[in-house]
């Protein structure tokens, strides 16, 4: 193969890899069309829910609650004293 094959290769490989990543995106989108994403969490959804506490050993460190929210692991630092 000569530069110019290669060059020519190399730009259907880029055509190809944006084309199918486009085509992705727009089955993804409307696949989830309506699908409100919100990555804030809300605390009234944490009342009531197990979780496991770490209980730092020094003054110094503060203290953490693990609880699993909506099939996702979310750690919370000490909010109050």
């Amino acid at each position: 193969m000569n530069q110019q094959e290669l060059l020519r290769l190399a730009l259907i490989s880029i055509l190809i890899g944006i084309g199918i990543g486009g085509l992705f995106l727009i089955i993804l989108k409307l696949q989830r069309q309506n699908t409100v994403i919100n990555s804030f969490i809300d605390f009234d959804n944490l009342v009531g829910l197990i979780g496991v506490v770490e209980i730092p050993f020094d003054q110094d460190s503060k203290g953490k609650v693990r609880v699993i929210l909506k099939a996702i692991p979310v750690t919370l630092k000490r909010l109050a004293i």
